[in-house]
């Protein structure tokens, strides 16, 4: 967990239920979601980074790690800032750059996420081409769910297009 914490607080019913099925499957974690986005033309890494960051700094829930306090009781405990988590590669030189996103998408799929350790959201970014990016957002669903993944999607759009600037 993060050593500075901005909040303690109490988790919702449905991550309650999330939390308790993600524990209790171990590996073998079927609620984390995956999203990817293809992005033609020039791109900026570094400033699609800084928008990410910006992105966790702005919504608690995606600095939130999920712990069992001494009593049992379960907490979300956000953290005041948290390291974003994001992986730039270069699959333009393979021979099959589509195979390539393949195999890092398997990977990813085997990756799962620690509860305890935020942020429980990351980012791939994979250049296929010449102005020719897919940006791949991995999270667990305790924090993000298919209703509010366009709106986390328009914000790190709105991000970058600000170069970060909230």
């Amino acid at each position: 967990m993060a050593r500075s914490i901005e909040a303690v607080l109490p988790l919702s019913s449905l991550q309650a239920g999330l939390l308790f099925h993600a524990r209790r499957d171990g590996a073998r974690d079927v609620y984390v979601s995956r999203l990817a986005l293809e992005l033609d033309g020039d791109l900026d890494a570094p400033r699609l980074r800084r928008a990410a960051g910006a992105l966790l700094a702005r919504h608690q829930v995606l600095r939130a790690g999920f712990v069992t306090r001494r009593s049992g009781e379960h907490a979300q405990v956000v953290a005041a800032a948290v390291e974003v988590a994001f992986v730039e590669v270069d699959l333009s030189a393979e021979a099959d750059p589509e195979r390539a996103w393949r195999a890092r998408l398997d990977a990813d799929r085997a990756t799962g996420f620690d509860l305890g350790r935020p942020p429980l959201l990351r980012f791939l970014l994979a250049r296929l081409g010449p102005a020719r990016h897919r940006l791949l957002l991995s999270n667990h669903h305790i924090v993000l769910d298919g209703w509010s993944a366009p709106l986390v999607v328009r914000d790190l759009l709105e991000l970058y297009a600000a170069d970060a600037d909230p």
